[in-house]
């Protein structure tokens, strides 16, 4: 029992030896664990340094700087291209809408669309001065009204050389479509021939003018009612005779010989006979009304188009034997 006791002492002596042994080790390796992470996360430093630096953007120098004082401004420059080219796009601008704009303004447009002749020009004369003979005897220096006269003594000029040379008498008046100022033309030419003396039937619609002091142009008279009975009341130098507001053919009042008969008896009675031809749209009326004219001319109002479905109107009425050619109505002249 002794000798166990002495061996248990001698192995207490050695176990208490040995524990800050132990203690010193485990130090040694919590040190160690330390410096491996501490190792370990300056070595992926090192590696994300290195992959920038390769993948990054190096800059470089091309060309070092020459000493002395900079360059003068290029400003002036680019303000020069910038108008040019401002220039350059506004005149391309306006080139397209003179190409895609077809309204006709000037008598050259019109004879250009058309491929005839333009007889004359006429300005436009506003609805509260639609009253003929207030506008031949203006004393108030109206010049509308001046410059309206003097464009139709030269219309009149053109179209009294034409029928004289061939002694033609009737000249009839019509227009591609309703509204370009024909009905107002006739009684205006109308007006016109009896200035130089000439005895001038008017064969017309009804004319809406605004009202005045002034008397009619003349008492009016009925063109059906004269096929029927041949009866006829001349004025002084205009007579009027107002067309049937029912728009009826004529071939059904009466027949081609008793028509024919009825302008020659109003042939030998006046000097120049006018006739309101209705407008090329409604050519079935047009038609026969024109049978009977010897000379013809088209009014066309300005600022309008020559559309696609009037082309075979403005065909129509070129092929006539008697086609004088065009006026263009209510031009806006510029004083």
């Amino acid at each position: 029992m002794t000798i166990i006791n002495q061996q248990l002492g001698i192995l207490r002596a050695k176990y208490s030896s040995m524990v800050p042994y132990d203690a010193d080790i485990q130090n040694y390796q919590r040190e160690a664990d330390l410096a491996i992470k501490e190792y370990t996360t300056a070595l992926d430093q090192v590696n994300q340094n290195r992959a920038g630096q390769s993948l990054g953007l190096r800059l470089q120098i091309e060309q070092l700087g020459l000493p002395g004082n900079p360059e003068p401004s290029k400003k002036i420059f680019y303000l020069l291209g910038a108008g040019a080219g401002s220039f350059i796009a506004s005149f391309g601008f306006v080139l397209l809408i003179f190409f895609l704009d077809h309204k006709i303004i000037s008598a050259q447009q019109l004879a250009n669309a058309t491929r005839s002749k333009t007889l004359g020009v006429l300005n436009k004369i506003e609805s509260n001065e639609r009253n003929i003979r207030d506008i031949w005897n203006d004393k108030d220096g109206n010049q509308n009204f001046e410059l309206y006269r003097d464009m139709l003594r030269s219309l009149r000029f053109e179209i009294n050389n034409q029928m004289d040379a061939d002694g033609s008498k009737i000249l009839g008046i019509t227009s591609l479509v309703a509204g370009e100022g024909k009905t107002f033309l006739c009684y205006s030419l109308a007006y016109a021939f009896a200035m130089t003396g000439k005895k001038v039937l008017l064969i017309a619609d009804e004319l809406p003018v605004i009202k005045s002091d002034s008397k009619a142009l003349a008492t009016s008279q009925n063109f059906q009612t004269f096929l029927i009975k041949k009866e006829i009341h001349t004025e002084d130098l205009i007579t009027i005779m107002n067309k049937s507001k029912a728009r009826e053919s004529l071939l059904e009042i009466q027949s081609i010989k008793s028509l024919q008969a009825g302008f020659d008896v109003l042939k030998d009675e006046f000097d120049t006979i006018i006739v309101d031809v209705n407008a090329l749209q409604d050519i079935n009326i047009a038609k026969e009304w024109l049978l009977f004219t010897e000379k013809n001319i088209s009014v066309f109002e300005a600022g309008n188009t020559i559309k696609d479905s009037n082309k075979e109107f403005v065909d129509y009425i070129k092929k006539l034997p008697g086609f004088l050619g065009w006026v263009l109505n209510k031009t806006q002249v510029q004083s």
